[in-house]
C-alpha cells in the first residue's frame, strides 16, 4: 500500500492507509478484497524499508481523521496513531472527520483540511534537491478556498 514520486529530485514514498473500522462503516462488499490493518503498525512496518530503498521523505495519507478544541488540542484516530509511530515518517495528511487539523504529534506534522473543497491545506518544506537534504519541519497552513458554500450532492449516475 504505497507508491513512489520523484519531486525536486527526491525520492518521495506515500504510504496509504484507511480506519481498520472501514468495512463496518461502508458496504462491507464494497471493501471485500482488502485488508485494513492498524495503522501505526502498516507505517512501522513500511517506513524502514522504503528509507532503505532510498525514499529521501515518507508521507503518509489516511483516511482517518481528528478533532481539535479551541487551545489547539486534537484527538482522535490519526493522532493516536502518530503517538504510536516509531518509524520515519514526515507527514501525515488526514481525512474522514472533515475538520481543519494542522498540527505535530510526536514530531510528525499532520494536515487535514476540513471537505468539499472548503480548504486546502498546504505544507512547505525548505532544503535542496542538490544534496537532497530537508531543513527543519515544514510550515503548514490552511487556506479557505469557499465560505458560507454547502456541496451539492448530486444522484448518482452509475449502475443500479
Amino acid at each position: 500500500p504505497y507508491a513512489w514520486f520523484e519531486r525536486a529530485g527526491l525520492k518521495i514514498a506515500v504510504i496509504g492507509a484507511s480506519t481498520v473500522s472501514t468495512p463496518v462503516t461502508t458496504m462491507p462488499q464494497n471493501v471485500a478484497d482488502y485488508e485494513f490493518r492498524d495503522i501505526a503498525d502498516v507505517v512501522n512496518e513500511l517506513a524502514p524499508s522504503l528509507k532503505a530503498e532510498g525514499a529521501d521523505l515518507i508521507f503518509v495519507t489516511v483516511h482517518a481523521g481528528a478533532f481539535g478544541d479551541d487551545q489547539g488540542v486534537y484527538s482522535g484516530e490519526v493522532i493516536d496513531a502518530a503517538r504510536r509511530i516509531t518509524a520515519p515518517v514526515d507527514l501525515i495528511v488526514s481525512g474522514h472527520t472533515h475538520s481543519r487539523v494542522e498540527t505535530v504529534e510526536n514530531g510528525i506534522p499532520i494536515v487535514q483540511a476540513r471537505s468539499s473543497g472548503t480548504a486546502l491545506g498546504v505544507v512547505t518544506w525548505t532544503g535542496s534537491s542538490i544534496t537532497r537534504s530537508i531543513s527543519g519541519p515544514p510550515a503548514t497552513r490552511q487556506v479557505p478556498l469557499l465560505t458560507g458554500l454547502s456541496p451539492i450532492l448530486l444522484p448518482s449516475t452509475g449502475p443500479k
